[in-house]
């Protein structure tokens, strides 16, 4: 009887995993790495992941995207506060580089084409709510698009943040969003 698949040692695999995205990108995740990185014998990684590749992809499936969704029953406030915890999510740097590569690989690998779409609509999901929170409030300009509307709102943030590296601080944050609010209120 083969023995049960150690919880444990998957996690150290999939940290392991992670580290090596972040340091050098998918190429530098090979099986040699991850076993010296984790600590885990390679052929508990065979009993784990199929080879290198699996294990990669499996292990940004498991990115943190998701936030929290505010709702303060204010617009700019929710908006704020909303990017406030993106910025956090992706603050270091290990982070912004993983998130680089699932886009960079996304074009040519259709694993990272699925794992960049489960990453953007888990991102986008939380924009999309607070859009609708302030659309039932009567906050929002008559016929807005939602999905223009969130394409606007995380443009500057996913720039700033994740392309460019540039560090956004809340003032930083409350600036763009009140640049944007006219575009997207009913005051305009």
């Amino acid at each position: 009887m083969p023995r049960p698949l150690s919880t444990s040692a998957r996690a150290k695999l999939l940290d392991a995993a992670r580290g090596l995205v972040a340091e050098g990108g998918p190429a530098a995740v090979t099986v040699d790495a991850v076993a010296k990185r984790s600590g885990v014998a390679k052929t508990t990684l065979y009993r784990h992941f199929k080879n290198g590749h699996d294990l990669t992809v499996t292990a940004l499936r498991d990115l943190p995207a998701s936030i929290e969704t505010p709702d303060t029953g204010d617009l700019r406030d929710d908006l704020v506060e909303l990017v406030c915890r993106f910025t956090q999510l992706v603050s270091g740097p290990e982070m912004r580089r993983m998130f680089l590569s699932v886009l960079s690989h996304a074009t040519d690998d259709p694993d990272f084409a699925d794992i960049h779409d489960v990453l953007q609509k888990e991102r986008r999901q939380p924009v999309m709510e607070v859009l609708e929170h302030a659309h039932s409030r009567g906050q929002l300009a008559p016929g807005l698009d939602p999905e223009l509307a969130a394409d606007l709102i995380e443009g500057p943030f996913v720039m700033r943040r994740l392309v460019i590296g540039a560090p956004t601080e809340r003032h930083d944050i409350e600036r763009i969003i009140d640049a944007l609010l006219p575009a997207l209120t009913c005051d305009r």
